[in-house]
């Protein structure tokens, strides 16, 4: 097999094929240490940012306005929050976040963000 970009396919399927394999390896490993899927957890993570999106824009102050946030900066700051946090606070700022306090500890979300 000669010619122009002959190289350059081989190559390239051989890099999709090992980002196939380190994926599959890295949702295994995601599920043996979390008991749940990494698509479970980006579904629990895309439900968060829907509703809060759909809170805010529900507010008065943001009708005909374009609502701008980042689901990832709010999440980080509400587990941080949720570390210092206690009791029914702690548990309010769990569930907000889509939390289960049986399934996670604070020393997972710690290590999380």
């Amino acid at each position: 097999m000669k010619g122009s970009g002959t190289r350059t396919k081989v190559l390239t399927r051989v890099m999709v094929s090992r980002s196939e394999v380190d994926l599959q390896r890295i949702k295994d490993e995601y599920k043996k240490k979390y008991r749940k899927t990494l698509y479970q957890d980006i579904l629990e993570n895309l439900n968060f940012a829907f509703h809060l999106h759909k809170h805010i824009s529900a507010l008065p102050d943001s009708q005909s306005k374009n609502v701008f946030f980042s689901p990832l900066s709010v999440s980080v700051a509400l587990a941080a929050l949720s570390l210092g946090a206690r009791g029914k606070t702690h548990q309010q700022l769990f569930e907000g976040l889509g939390f289960n306090g049986t399934d996670i500890t604070a020393e997972e979300v710690n290590q999380a963000f």
